[in-house]
């Protein structure tokens, strides 16, 4: 008897309202600093701010060398890699609209700022809003990765 009126509720309420409420998609960054693990780095900023902050999809400028998911800076440069950062699901569920490639974007740039990059390189974002081929935000499809790349310092 429960299980049908509390049934009953949720769908007279979906007539009512026309949806569903759910919350909506949190996402957070997570870094992934490089070098010794419990050692602490200064961040020092060679930017302004995080619009500053160069993205690189799929590629890097010259002078790294990725292979095997490990990122070298080669002979010549003095570029410092500083570590990898996720764009994960952290709660709430997707909406069409909730979260676009701008958002995703501007989320990249401040954690790279925030963690003392100026630049953040072989990135991939993985919803593009409109582009097909690409995953969308879409109710259900909570992936727990939605743009990543590695953080670095690019010298002048």
């Amino acid at each position: 008897m429960y299980k049908t009126s509390v049934l009953s509720t949720v769908l007279l309420s979906t007539l009512l309202t026309g949806c569903v409420s759910y919350a909506p998609l949190a996402v957070l960054p997570y870094f992934d600093p490089v070098g010794e693990l419990g050692s602490v780095k200064k961040i020092e900023l060679s930017i302004d701010s995080p619009e500053d902050v160069k993205i690189f999809l799929n590629s890097a400028p010259n002078g790294f060398s990725l292979a095997e998911n490990e990122l070298k800076v080669l002979p010549g440069y003095s570029h410092k890699t500083l570590g990898v950062l996720k764009i994960k699901y952290s709660s709430g569920h997707c909406v069409a609209g909730d979260l676009g490639r701008t958002d995703l974007i501007n989320i990249l740039k401040k954690g790279t700022y925030d963690n003392g990059g100026n630049a953040i390189i072989y990135s991939s974002i993985l919803w593009v809003d409109g582009t097909k081929g690409r995953r969308r935000c879409t109710p259900g499809n909570e992936d727990p990765t939605y743009a990543s790349g590695w953080i670095v310092k690019l010298s002048k």
